[in-house]
């Protein structure tokens, strides 16, 4: 029994944990930062209309929000997002808070008795970056993606992303600047036997961007080119 124990000891303290493990077969780990953000917000404060108008009226836009950067403005009554039909600021909240970051919408609108129509996405009510430690060996952390194809590309922020899906699980894109920052980031479901993405997001400048597609710690990148 006593050498049971010895054995049973000496493999405890010589055999290196799973974390240990992975580590070891990582030569290389660099440290990246993304942006993460929590609750959904299109970026105004509202009210209700006047009772013989339907929809939501914007009472301020919140600076360096996605409304700000659609051009929504002061006074403008917001009725339809996406072809919702919007009969007041309390619909208005709730179907937001139902929705996604990052959705691209379409927000119609009456300013000065005139009718518009503005285009943009959802954004995250609070933001932050975060940094995190990934493994990135050349061929450690390489994702490997079959039929991967951005169009069009270039492209003004808007394109259809597409690819092979070998697993069933989500996978994180993101788009990043030349300079390491996040500009767009969402979660892509697999349908089926493949991803067929429609994405769109406002891209700060014209040029060369990077499409990143994670999944379980490995990725996959592709240039994008952004022509406005």
């Amino acid at each position: 029994m006593k050498q049971f124990y010895i054995l049973a000891l000496t493999f405890l303290f010589f055999t290196p944990s799973f974390a240990q493990q992975q580590a070891q077969k990582c030569n290389k780990l660099c440290t990246v930062e993304r942006k993460v953000g929590e609750g959904v917000f299109l970026g105004v404060q509202i009210t209700n209309c006047p009772k013989s108008t339907t929809g939501a009226r914007v009472i301020r836009v919140v600076e360096g929000t996605q409304a700000e950067e659609m051009g929504i403005q002061k006074g403008d009554i917001i009725q339809s997002i996406n072809g919702q039909q919007i009969s007041d600021y309390k619909f208005l909240v709730k179907w937001v808070g139902e929705q996604k970051a990052n959705l691209p919408v379409k927000v119609e609108l009456l300013r000065n008795n005139k009718q518009q129509a503005l285009k943009g996405r959802l954004g995250y009510k609070t933001e932050q970056m975060v940094s995190e430690t990934i493994c990135c060996d050349e061929q450690m952390g390489k994702l490997e993606l079959n039929g991967v194809k951005a169009y069009p590309n270039p492209n003004n922020g808007s394109f259809t992303f597409s690819f092979e899906a070998p697993s069933k699980k989500p996978y994180n894109l993101r788009i990043v600047d030349m300079a390491g920052s996040t500009v767009f980031e969402n979660t892509i479901y697999p349908n089926g036997k493949s991803v067929n993405e429609q994405i769109q997001f406002n891209a700060p400048y014209q040029g060369d961007y990077i499409t990143i597609v994670e999944q379980d710690g490995k990725t996959f990148e592709q240039k994008l080119v952004v022509v406005k």
